[in-house]
């Protein structure tokens, strides 16, 4: 499962998707999120507090990891810390993760 972040030309970051969705009973899941704007990397996942949320490094030069267990069913807002690669300068975006739980 992967969720594309990106840098506009005014430094703003997004995700696609914004609102993610884990499908319920679909057990443990590997969420990636993949940077897509060149100069830029995903330095870090912050905020995920459920503690459905583990394993969470990066993954190759620009991209993120995180394990989800998807037990608890509900919202999970959170942040995504992109970096550029030139300045090291930090900007935070809040997007959210929505599990569906387990029966």
């Amino acid at each position: 499962m992967s969720i594309e972040v990106t840098v506009d030309q005014h430094g703003n970051v997004e995700c696609f998707p914004d609102d993610y969705s884990v499908a319920k009973n679909s057990g443990t899941v590997n969420i990636f999120w993949r940077m897509v704007t060149t100069g830029y990397k995903v330095s870090g996942i912050t905020g995920l507090t459920s503690s459905d949320f583990f394993d969470s490094k990066r993954s190759g030069k620009t991209d993120w990891k995180i394990q989800d267990k998807n037990k608890i069913k509900g919202p999970n807002t959170y942040n995504v810390q992109v970096a550029s690669t030139a300045t090291g300068e930090v900007t935070e975006h809040d997007p959210i993760i929505r599990n569906g739980g387990q029966d």
